[in-house]
């Protein structure tokens, strides 16, 4: 962030990075990992492209703020936190996201949906829902390619509005319940 700070002071009259205030702000913004929030005001109102110099750091500041919330909501809800993570993925799953929309710079579904996969991990009755006939590659690979193709799908812009707009929220889930059969394998397969 500091080489990006210092080449838009020194080639301020090439136009090749954001003029030294935009910069600085942006690299505040990620000192004090609030860069998502950033993102979005800029996003929100137009300017998105002017304020790009820190753009991949709003997502280690969205990961920054999970590390703080997560145990506080944990402290404050305790056994009501896999209701309030439940609530949460229902109420946004079918909202549309845009690059513009809030939504978008802090996704709290697929964060909750994380979270609750790893909660209903440690408890016994998941391994009732386990697909066990994915075991047998002639079921497995199949069942991966119709995954794949359906990602692909959900990622296509055009396709995405067409299929529906709760494609984030299917885009977050798919992965995310392979990676508990995976990680289910994974055990299973070391012991």
């Amino acid at each position: 962030m500091t080489v990006i700070l210092v080449a838009s002071l020194a080639l301020r009259k090439t136009d090749t990075f954001a003029p030294f205030p935009q910069a600085l702000l942006d690299f505040t913004a990620s000192a004090i990992q609030m860069q998502n929030f950033h993102a979005w005001i800029c996003a929100s109102s137009g300017h998105l492209m002017q304020c790009d110099a820190a753009a991949p750091w709003w997502s280690l500041s969205l990961e920054e703020q999970f590390y703080i919330a997560l145990p506080l909501t944990t402290l404050l809800l305790g056994k009501r936190l896999r209701y309030a993570l439940l609530a949460i993925v229902a109420v946004q799953f079918f909202l549309p996201r845009t690059p513009a929309s809030f939504l978008y710079y802090i996704r709290t579904d697929a964060i909750a949906l994380g979270v609750l996969l790893a909660m209903f991990r440690t408890m016994p009755f998941p391994l009732k829902l386990e697909p066990t006939f994915m075991s047998k590659k002639k079921y497995a690979i199949p069942v991966l390619a119709v995954c794949l193709l359906l990602l692909f799908m959900l990622a296509n812009a055009k396709t995405t509005r067409e299929v529906t707009p709760s494609a984030t929220g299917l885009i977050a889930g798919v992965p995310a319940r392979g990676l508990q059969h995976g990680s289910r394998c994974f055990v299973r397969d070391a012991k």
